[in-house]
């Protein structure tokens, strides 16, 4: 039993004999199993402490922004991660202008111009404060200041179309889109590219276009268009003696109420006679009646020499310019007296008339009246005397009468171009066909 007992001591001293070499013999054992030991530490310390925060990231929503002055708006700003504080600035403050809140706004200066908007967030983190700016570009856009409407011609025949152009100013504005509205679809419409077809409903009216820009500054333009349809009849309403304050003016009007359109010659001494009438011929040429010479005392030019003609005529159409600012290119002889002399002195066509309603002589509204109604035909020019109350009050009568049966009145000119007839210097004509 003893000698167990001691051989078992022995062995357990033996073993530690040889453990107490690893330890502390050459120190390489203890030492590997010390390191071992730091490295479970180390490893065991990390699973316990927190790990580094991570960093704070932001963008914008957009890149580039476009604002019209005087509008403002907001690009998302996205940020991951906690922050304290966010400081807005723009590059440059004459042109844009930004609140704490992010919200920016374009100045009238900023028009076309180039601004860098800024945020500045302010964030912690692993206890140490910390900063991040993030941008984006804000273009200022140009509006668009004036429209301009220009065609190939402002009239448009019932069966045909019409291009309508627009032209923006300033030429650097932002958008150069228009809405297109007509003024009465059950006459004409128009496509979103300005092309406007016109209805038969519509003959003998006038239908108003408009191109109004799409960037919300209420730049727009109107361009007028005599709708005429061929089918019906054409005729020219045709007024001599005046201007007079009161007779011309009712005229004048009612052609407006209609919608029509006339022509009007005139005697240069009446057209001088005082500043109201004048302001009628101004008032009635800008609405679209024809304002042409009659010469300036009504006489008999076939009785009077080359230069008498010429001094007759041109006194009243330097007249006609001075008030309408239009260069009269028709002349009605007084009493439709002419002769060879009269032909060559006269460089414009001469306009006579097909039915003559005698109101002159008459001084009778129903007779007027019934000279025309029911007389009247496709290409006929009509003669009436815008200086009698008489003649006013058919002329009030006729006019609706005449819309109503489908007429379509027009100017000499008007209804030459519709015909398609080019009237020459020195000729007559009594109906246009």
């Amino acid at each position: 039993m003893k000698k167990w007992v001691i051989a078992l001591t022995g062995g357990i001293l033996l073993g530690l004999f040889l453990l107490g070499g690893n330890l502390f013999g050459n120190g390489k054992g203890i030492g590997a199993s010390y390191d071992g030991f730091e490295e479970v530490k180390a490893a065991s310390a990390g699973a316990i402490t927190e790990s580094p925060e991570k960093d704070l990231t932001a963008h914008f929503h957009k890149k580039v922004i476009y604002l019209y002055p005087g509008k403002s708006s907001y690009n998302k700003l996205v940020i991951n991660g906690a922050y304290d504080s966010i400081k807005w600035t723009v590059g440059n403050r004459k042109y844009a202008s930004v609140t704490q809140e992010g919200r920016v706004s374009l100045k009238t200066a900023g028009a076309g111009k180039k601004v860098m908007v800024s945020a500045k967030i302010s964030y912690h983190r692993n206890g140490k404060k910390q900063s991040k700016t993030v941008t984006y570009l804000l273009k200022g856009s140009v509006p668009v200041k004036k429209i301009k409407i220009t065609a190939s011609k402002n009239y448009v025949f019932v069966g045909k179309k019409i291009k309508l152009k627009v032209m923006n100013k300033p030429a650097k504005a932002t958008s150069h889109k228009v809405v297109w509205k007509s003024s009465n679809i059950k006459y004409a419409t128009v496509s979103k590219n300005g092309v406007v077809t016109p209805k038969s409903a519509g003959a003998g009216k006038t239908v108003i276009i408009t191109a109004k820009a799409t960037d919300g500054f209420g730049a727009e333009a109107t361009y007028k268009l005599r709708i005429i349809d061929l089918k019906k009849p054409i005729i020219a309403l045709t007024f001599d003696d005046g201007p007079s304050v009161l007779y011309t003016k009712r005229v004048y009007q009612q052609l407006k109420k209609y919608d029509a359109r006339a022509t009007f010659f005139v005697l240069g001494c009446n057209l001088e006679k005082s500043q109201d009438v004048q302001k009628i011929v101004k008032a009635s040429a800008k609405y679209g009646n024809e304002i042409a010479s009659h010469t300036y005392n009504h006489k008999n030019l076939a009785t009077l020499s080359v230069n008498e003609i010429q001094t007759e005529v041109s006194r009243t159409e330097q007249l006609i310019k001075k008030v309408t600012g239009v260069v009269p290119t028709l002349t009605r002889p007084p009493y439709g007296s002419m002769n060879d002399t009269v032909k060559s002195a006269i460089h414009t066509p001469l306009i006579l008339w097909s039915i003559d309603t005698r109101d002159w002589q008459t001084r009778n509204a129903d007779k007027t009246v019934d000279s025309v109604l029911g007389h009247v035909k496709d290409g006929d020019i009509v003669l009436m005397h815008d200086v009698y109350d008489q003649t006013a009050s058919a002329a009030e009568r006729i006019i609706p009468a005449l819309v109503k049966e489908g007429y379509q009145l027009v100017t000499v000119s008007e209804l030459a171009t519709y015909k398609k007839a080019k009237l020459k210097n020195g000729t007559s004509y009594c109906t246009i066909r």
